[in-house]
């Protein structure tokens, strides 16, 4: 028994489509299982090639993937509801969560990862400070100027 054939005309491309298409996947659909729903869907490698070769289908892809976390953040509130109304136990309750926060944080890690770090730095750099003091006394300012001579030359050494 071979490989299942795919319809010729699934494989021409349609941007209509390519919506559906991740309109399904952003509905919480897993794209291997979506593209086999409908005869008129490409195959998978058929979609690969299409997403590869395609920035707009890459974006609407990543889009949708990135959509379908707030669909499972869904599906966990009606896990959620069904644990108050008594439908699942607990333990089932804790797991199906669990693993729907995972998928979830993986779909779309920015909103929904664990890591809520700031970054405070400029494209990787770096932000320096600097002040400006003004010194009227001339003693103040060589005292001034002797420690930061010293702060400047042990972080000198640091790096």
């Amino acid at each position: 028994m071979g490989a299942p054939k795919e319809n010729l005309n699934a494989s021409i491309f349609d941007m209509e489509i390519v919506h559906e298409i991740c309109a399904l996947v952003a509905d919480g659909g897993n794209i291997k299982n979506v593209l086999k729903s409908n005869n008129k869907f490409p195959s998978f490698e058929t979609w690969r090639r299409w997403k590869n070769q395609n920035e707009v289908v890459c974006a609407l892809y990543v889009n949708a993937i990135q959509d379908k976390g707030d669909s499972v953040d869904a599906e966990i509130d009606e896990i959620m509801q069904g644990l108050k109304e008594g439908k699942y136990d607990a333990s089932i309750a804790n797991v199906l969560i669990q693993t729907y926060k995972w998928k979830a944080a993986k779909y779309y890690p920015k909103m929904f990862g664990e890591n809520k770090a700031i970054d405070h730095t400029s494209k990787g750099e770096k932000i320096e400070q600097k002040q400006n003091i003004i010194i009227t006394d001339s003693e103040t300012a060589k005292e001034y100027q002797k420690i930061l001579d010293k702060f400047n030359d042990e972080a000198d050494t640091d790096v």
